[in-house]
């Protein structure tokens, strides 16, 4: 509206300097002088909230005219000039209300909730003589009511389904809001859930919103809501226009969360563990360079790897000290010797060694947007390449800040701002806490580059198996490493066809026609789905090699 005053300030005082040029160029002058209109009303808004106010077109006397002069205040729209109004006076003043029932009597057609304009002008008679000005044009605006959006649910109960995570669920609709003087309107859609409100989506331009299983899942996740859980989450929608910011109705909706546990299998900790006694296994977390890292576990005896929660596939071996790798075998020995207490387990299933560090050890993270609070470290990170450390999935408890903190001592340790998921930051020493957002995030520090990546794209920038493998069906893909060049999957198990794509998207995908195992083969963009009827049940690994286009399969054991 500043602008809109602006402008008319602007006009006003255009007219006011012409009007002073022909003053001065007629100041001798005995011709007849026509009025002019005042340029400064060219907008009108005729709604409910401003028919008490008024609105007042003025022109300048006629001059240069014998007798008394009357004023007949004309309008134009269309083919239709009809008389507004007739004074002895320069103005006409005019409640909105009465305007807009005379616009409709003279104009039958005139518009609703868009813009028209009409031309105004004045016509000054003394006896004999008429004279007109020129025309004015003023734009109008009619809406009666200003109408804010009205919100709709497709369902009051929403259940959703880990095999149904793409799918879409359009779960919102409202009717578009009218106000002001018309414009474009943009909506923002608002979710509360518990006590917490937030903008769930900005600027949108359609007057519905949907999303997918997964996405509406992770909201509740994010805020707090368990996995499997159901929780009423209360949407309102705020619409934006020129003039004027309008808020819908509320709904309720009752979201049935799921418990998604992930079907690719993982190499896990199996023994003397978490007070379990060789039935539970403690899962590991796969990161890059053929790691996989635990999560923090009490020792209390001996232990091994093993893969899938089976004892087909299983790695065992000869502990020598905390922090010292030390080589494991298939169906080796199980690992003894380690004292009682807290570790943390990686496992290099390249160079086929386990290490095992103390809680003491390493780099950790602490903060109370984990687990643990500011009571312990409740993640490690695991160096991939030197002086570069990464954790598996991370999961953030709560919104809240954390840090990367050194052999369990604030003597050395990292924070930073945090900017946008996937994007680096400064690590700085004795920086801030990281603001973290309840969800899975995975992590990488660089103590080279002194910089920090917080990310909640497992497959950002990387390739990855999708199709018919590991209990997915094309909906979910499967981890690979990049190492020498060279990309690596994890273990996953042929259930049918599939293909690897990079960046979880078809953009870029890659297909072709299996040989045999341990034999390359040539992929193409775009290729044929990769199928090996031989092997369905089976685990194998894969192996990518971009320079020369060539996939490499071989049996997992």
């Amino acid at each position: 509206m500043k602008i809109f005053r602006y402008l008319t300030a602007l006009a006003a005082a255009a007219m006011t300097f012409t009007a002073c040029e022909k003053d001065a160029a007629d100041l001798f002058s005995t011709d007849p002088v026509a009025p002019v209109m005042n340029g400064s009303t060219t907008q009108v808004q005729l709604t409910e909230a401003t028919m008490g106010e008024q609105v007042t077109l003025a022109w300048t006397p006629a001059r240069n005219v014998q007798g008394e002069i009357s004023y007949t205040l004309h309008g134009v729209y269309g083919e239709t000039d009809a008389v507004m109004a007739t004074t002895n006076g320069v103005s006409y003043t005019v409640a909105k209300s009465a305007l807009l029932d005379a616009l409709k009597s003279h104009f039958t057609t005139i518009p609703e909730r868009e813009h028209f304009s009409v031309d105004f002008y004045v016509a000054a008679t003394a006896g004999e003589l008429t004279i007109n000005s020129e025309k004015l044009a003023v734009k109008f605006f009619v809406n009666p009511n200003d109408e804010a959006p009205v919100l709709t649910a497709t369902a009051e109960k929403v259940e959703l389904s880990g095999t149904k995570m793409g799918d879409q669920i359009e779960l919102l609709k409202w009717t578009p809001a009218f106000a002001g003087i018309g414009g474009e309107v943009s909506y923002t859609l608002y979710a509360t859930i518990g006590a917490t409100e937030f903008a769930l989506a900005e600027d949108l331009k359609t007057t519905s919103f949907s999303q997918n299983h997964a996405a509406w899942n992770d909201l509740l996740k994010n805020n707090g809501v368990a996995a499997g859980d159901a929780a009423d989450v209360t949407f309102m929608v705020e619409a934006e226009t020129p003039t004027a910011k309008l808020v819908s109705n509320t709904v309720k909706v009752n979201i049935q969360t799921y418990t998604f546990t992930p079907k690719v299998a993982v190499w896990g900790l199996i023994g003397q563990v978490n007070g379990t006694n060789w039935d539970v296994d403690a899962q590991m977390k796969a990161i890059d360079n053929g790691l996989w890292i635990s999560e923090v576990v009490t020792v209390e005896g001996e232990f091994k790897i093993r893969w899938d929660m089976g004892w087909d596939t299983n790695r065992g071996g000869s502990f020598v000290a905390l922090g010292e790798p030390f080589a494991v075998t298939p169906g080796g020995s199980n690992i003894a010797g380690v004292p009682a207490g807290s570790y943390y387990v990686v496992y290099n299933e390249i160079d086929e060694t386990v290490t095992v560090y103390g809680v003491n050890q390493g780099w950790g993270m602490i903060g109370d947007a984990l687990p643990k609070g500011w009571d312990g470290d409740s993640y490690f990170a695991a160096e991939v390449a030197p002086g570069i450390f990464q954790t598996g999935a991370v999961t953030f408890a709560n919104n809240g800040g954390f840090k990367f903190r050194k052999n369990a001592d604030w003597g050395v340790n990292f924070g930073g701002d945090f900017v946008s998921y996937g994007t680096e930051f400064d690590a700085v020493a004795d920086g801030n806490n990281i603001s973290a957002t309840a969800g899975e995030a995975y992590l990488t520090l660089d103590t080279n580059a002194k910089k920090i990546v917080v990310d909640n794209n497992r497959f950002r920038n990387r390739w990855g198996i999708i199709g018919q493998v590991s209990g997915y069906s094309w909906d979910i893909d499967v981890w690979m490493y990049e190492s020498e060049g060279k990309w690596i999957s994890s273990p996953f198990r042929v259930d049918g066809e599939f293909k690897i794509r990079y960046n979880a998207g078809w953009d870029v995908n890659r297909g072709g026609s299996f040989s045999a195992l341990g034999t390359a083969f040539d992929v193409t963009a775009g290729g044929s789905n990769i199928a090996i009827p031989d092997m369905v049940g089976k685990y194998v690994k894969l192996v990518y090699d971009p320079a020369t286009e060539q996939i490499t399969i071989t049996e997992f054991k």
